[in-house]
């Protein structure tokens, strides 16, 4: 299990999440298996392709499902504890 924290202002956020991946894939020299993936992000438009390239993302949507850091990390860390 690990955690990342991607931020780059661009709106291909399912491409960034991809590369990273493969990227890590690289350094540990293994296929990266996503059992979870969670997706944050303040608004909602990069979501569908985020989706569509990973199917079993949880997207929490920092605002509107959450109000603070502290309530994301609640969130996070109860999502991990139910898997």
């Amino acid at each position: 299990m690990f955690d990342a924290h991607l931020i780059e202002f661009h709106p291909n956020k399912h491409l960034m999440l991809k590369d990273y991946l493969a990227k890590l894939s690289k350094e540990i020299s293994d296929e990266v298996y996503v059992e979870l993936l969670i997706y944050v992000d303040d608004r909602d438009v990069h979501v569908f392709d985020v989706v569509k390239e990973f199917p079993n993302v949880v997207f929490i949507q920092y605002g509107r499902d959450v109000k603070s850091f502290k309530e994301l990390t609640d969130v996070i860390v109860k999502l991990c504890h139910q898997r």
